[in-house]
């Protein structure tokens, strides 16, 4: 083996195993914040890789998607990979923006270089048709229909995607000499890994103005004010009388003898029409509820164990320690 075949050998096998980790991230083998120092030495990994990768030009921009030679075409995953790790990192609140802005550039690298070889067909909000930015605002003015029906769209596709990779990679493990089949398998996750990073944009947008408030109660700017759980008063029963009559001889209360319950009241109700008329076909329809109610979990959960991960490195009373000696 000579120098060249060495050094290609060593750059896929690194490759290999960052994405094995990550991988193995993703779904959930590992809990973020018991990997801090594997994460580290994977986003170093990954670095060097690029550099390697760019150095030897494996892709250029003048390239289209078919002049990519197939050992070269999942080192396309390397700014996904980067975005996806910097944004596992547990930082001081000082450097948390800071990441996520580097996760925020990586995760675009990674959607243009898709949209410029054609492995993505859909627009990009933060760049009109001159390749312009666009302000966070502008591209974030959709009515809620619009914004619905697109994390509809998304979360279907990527159901039907995941369902493919699936596929393929079935096919593979009995044709490994397949380069057609190779590739395809290749395209279908970088076209997964594009949906997942849409995604990721949301969440890094969204942890943004709460890791600037947490660095603002840290230099004692504001205070870390903790609302008080709510008490509820005793709710008191709820008892129907037949007329004003019995209100005033029997009054409204116990020893009070009810002489009517809520089943009773209810049916009455729906027997002399006091309802109105309920057309039960303008509710929306259920899968698709189920669909978009996924995803809102799933983004709140996400949030969630971000902020537990949070307040398991910084506890409370940790930031401002103005006039304390």
């Amino acid at each position: 083996m000579d120098t060249e075949e060495e050094n290609e050998f060593s750059l896929r096998r690194e490759f290999n195993l960052c994405e094995s980790f990550i991988k193995d991230l993703e779904n959930g083998k590992y809990s973020s914040k018991d990997i801090q120092v594997q994460l580290k030495n994977c986003e170093e990994k990954l670095e060097i890789l690029t550099r390697e990768a760019s150095a030897r030009s494996l892709f250029t921009d003048n390239d289209s998607i078919d002049e990519i030679p197939t050992s070269s075409l999942d080192y396309l995953f390397l700014p996904y990979y980067l975005g996806t790790v910097v944004q596992n990192i547990i930082v001081e609140p000082e450097e948390r923006i800071s990441s996520l802005n580097r996760a925020k550039v990586y995760l675009r690298n990674f959607l243009e270089r898709l949209k410029l070889f054609s492995i993505i067909d859909f627009e990009l909000p933060w760049t009109n048709n001159d390749g312009e930015e666009k302000t966070i605002g502008k591209y974030k003015q959709l009515n809620l229909s619009e914004e619905r029906q697109a994390k509809l769209q998304r979360l279907q596709e990527e159901m039907k995607l995941r369902e493919l990779v699936k596929e393929l990679e079935l096919k593979l493990d009995s044709n490994i000499d397949d380069e057609y089949l190779m590739r395809s398998v290749v395209e279908n996750r970088l076209r997964l890994a594009a949906i997942k990073s849409m995604k990721d944009l949301e969440q890094i947008e969204e942890e943004k103005p709460l890791a600037e408030h947490m660095l603002k109660i840290r230099r004692g700017e504001v205070e870390d004010m903790r609302k008080e759980p709510l008490r509820q008063s005793a709710k008191l029963p709820f008892i129907i009388t037949r007329d004003q009559m019995q209100k005033k001889v029997l009054g409204l209360g116990y020893p009070s003898i009810p002489t009517m319950t809520v089943d009773e009241w209810y049916d009455d109700m729906v027997k002399n029409n006091r309802f109105g008329n309920i057309n039960p076909s303008s509710s929306e329809n259920s899968a698709d509820l189920d669909i978009a109610n996924e995803e809102e979990e799933e983004k709140e959960r996400s949030r969630l164990r971000k902020w537990d991960e949070y307040k398991d490195y910084h506890r409370r009373g940790w930031g401002n320690m103005h006039n304390k000696g």
